[in-house]
């Protein structure tokens, strides 16, 4: 995983990013925070196998992570905590939302490259 467990979005910047002002849901939204940047990851890293890329993917952290990354990750946060409310029955998604997987698709035409 990127940058040994750096988060690339403060909490602050997470509650930003939804809007949020209270602070009821501050575990929520850095969970869900967490793990956007996880998924964004993890489909960046399945997207090549060459170890130089990789290595530079993981070497990412909150100070060197491409604001476009960054961006995927704010996108992705949005999706997950847009879903919370959703029935109970319903899985949280696991994977890139549409929107996010297209943002990223010229990123990983240039990690391939």
């Amino acid at each position: 995983m990127a940058g040994s467990g750096d988060v690339f979005l403060t909490l602050g910047e997470a509650k930003a990013v939804l809007r949020v002002t209270f602070a009821d849901e501050d575990d929520l939204i850095a969970l869900y925070a967490q793990m956007a940047q996880s998924i964004v990851i993890n489909y960046l890293e399945r997207a090549t196998t060459d170890s130089l890329v990789l290595g530079v993917i993981a070497d990412w952290d909150a100070e060197t992570v491409p604001e476009g990354i960054r961006a995927a990750v704010m996108a992705q946060l949005a999706e997950l905590y847009e879903v919370r409310t959703v029935a109970p029955t319903l899985p949280v998604p696991a994977d890139l939302s549409p929107e996010v997987r297209r943002y990223l698709g010229r990123w990983i035409e240039a990690v391939i490259a």
